[in-house]
């Protein structure tokens, strides 16, 4: 990562934790370029040599079977045909022509025998590149703030800025307009910033940590999240049944943070932590207690 990228990255981070909202459903040129090189690479190191599998003639001609179209875009070569349209066509086009290239070489990859005039060598590449071809996309999605994720090949719609307006920014500013919060406001920030860049099991470890500053801010003792919120619920900030709130965080952190990450976590595992501690930090820094009369 060169140093014009890390200045952005890190501008960025400073302005999502200040609580603006980056989130877009556009693909930025340089977002493009980025997803038309790795594709390019991908095909070039996979079959630039190896038979006479012809990758991106076939992803188009996909696309085109599934969109009803004659070609992409004016040019009558292929394969100009489709690295213009990753560069000017529609966001849902670009994302319907990355799932054709993921396709077919997920076919290739899981094949037991040599077909369609790829060779053994090929097939190989292909099963060692796609992994890096599959993180260089979502990579360049996450960095460019697109609501947009690849999960299994396929892409899906982020639809994070209702739950962004309505916790994330609501508990930066709340933790951040009070010192006694400096702590867990470090920690919520940094659960973001760890979802941002690709750590989701930091985030969620960071998450707990939020919520147990949080709480100790409040006044609430314990060394665990779960016997902070044990203290809230006798100090009346919590009701009885919110002790589960408390152990969930705790099963998740233990399960998926990265102390221990028995079992691999994700960006949705992630924002459920992140959303789930935010609503509650909002929820007993401000307003009546939990347990207080209407």
């Amino acid at each position: 990562m060169l140093y014009s990228r890390r200045k952005r990255l890190s501008e960025d981070q400073l302005a999502a934790a200040a609580g603006r909202d980056l989130w877009t459903d556009r693909l930025p040129p340089e977002a493009r370029f980025k997803l038309a090189y790795a594709v390019r690479d991908f095909v070039d190191q996979c079959f630039g040599s190896y038979g006479t599998w012809d990758h991106i003639a076939e992803a188009r001609k996909m696309v085109l079977r599934d969109l009803g179209l004659p070609k992409l875009t004016s040019s009558n070569d292929e394969s100009a045909d489709f690295f213009d349209s990753l560069l000017q066509s529609a966001e849902d086009t670009v994302y319907s022509q990355l799932e054709a290239v993921l396709v077919l070489a997920k076919v290739i990859a899981e094949s037991t025998s040599v077909a369609w005039g790829y060779s053994y060598e090929s097939a190989t590449n292909v099963r060692r590149r796609l992994p890096g071809l599959q993180d260089t996309i979502s990579t360049t999605l996450r960095e460019h703030w697109i609501k947009c994720d690849l999960v299994d090949g396929k892409f899906i719609d982020i639809e994070s800025r209702q739950l962004h307006e309505s916790v994330v920014i609501p508990s930066l500013t709340l933790l951040g307009a009070n010192k006694r919060f400096v702590q867990a406001e470090k920690a919520f920030q940094d659960a973001l910033r760890e979802i941002h860049n690709g750590s989701p099991e930091d985030a969620i470890t960071d998450a707990a940590t939020a919520l147990q500053e949080a709480l100790g801010a409040l006044g609430m003792t314990g060394n665990t999240v779960s016997k902070r919120v044990d203290e809230a619920i006798k100090g009346g900030l919590l009701m009885p049944y919110d002790r589960k709130l408390g152990e969930w965080l705790e099963a998740d952190r233990s399960t998926k943070g990265d102390a221990h990450n028995a079992a691999p976590a994700d960006a949705g595992d992630a924002w459920l932590a992140v959303h789930i501690v935010g609503a509650v930090i909002v929820r007993v820094a401000s307003g009546p207690t939990r347990s207080s009369p209407r």
